[in-house]
């Protein structure tokens, strides 16, 4: 049994929002963390390049391919940005479905630092919860996660995402390219049964910075903060 976490990865110039910051920026951080820290379950870390077209940027990952993690080995995977991270994920989970058990999805500013988080995810998958939401769940246009940052299984992907369907829904995703392809942010997780990882809080430790994450504070704030988004804490 085993995870592939899937790190969307664009290092090209991004939308001046929150706390939005280079990917450069914060990118050896992530490294370092994917490295070292303990997951508490065998897990390979996937880094999908969407391409910028700036060959220093978009090959600057490279190095890293077939590291050794604590849990895994690091995998260095480029492909056009078609379809944001949503179109990343799911291109990926097509190619590599049947060498997985689990999926963990993440954007490359939500930066995990605490270990066993993907055994705990684990852990709350069952029958009524097909996806393990990281940040808050939002009603916005449909039910959906931010990001679409979480944890489901090959088996949930399977029903949700059968094969028959998968090229033509990534045919379709490819209609939309940068930017525009944000409206499958709803679409990727909205077919899930959604709920967040217990004991823990949806919200980054520095949530106050993320006009998105302050709609949903009022009742989410906890203490056990496991992720930050970009670089303040």
């Amino acid at each position: 049994m085993k995870c592939a976490k899937i790190i969307c990865v664009w290092m090209g110039s991004k939308r001046s929002l929150s706390n939005n910051c280079l990917t450069s920026e914060i990118i050896d951080e992530v490294i370092d963390l994917e490295t070292n820290l303990d997951k508490g379950y065998p897990t390979d870390t996937i880094f999908v390049i969407n391409k910028c077209g700036i060959p220093e940027l978009d090959n600057y990952l490279d190095k890293f391919n077939n590291k050794k993690t604590h849990n895994g080995v690091i995998k260095i995977i480029q492909r056009s940005n078609i379809g944001l991270s949503f179109g990343a994920y799911l291109e990926t989970y097509h190619k590599l479905k049947k060498e997985y058990d689990y999926w963990f999805f993440c954007e490359d500013d939500v930066i995990i630092y605490k270990d066993n988080y993907i055994k705990m995810f684990i852990e709350n998958l069952s029958e009524d919860t097909s996806f393990v939401a990281l940040s808050p769940i939002s009603e916005h246009i449909k039910p959906h996660c931010g990001g679409g940052c979480g944890l489901t299984s090959t088996y949930f992907m399977s029903k949700v995402y059968p094969d028959e369907e998968l090229p033509s829904i990534l045919d379709k995703w490819g209609l939309c390219k940068g930017y525009d392809g944000g409206i499958w942010e709803s679409e990727f997780t909205s077919k899930f049964k959604l709920a967040n990882c217990k004991n823990i809080s949806p919200l980054a430790s520095n949530w106050r910075f993320h006009s998105s994450q302050r709609n949903h504070a009022s009742h989410n704030i906890q203490i056990n903060y496991i992720y930050k988004v970009g670089k303040r804490i």
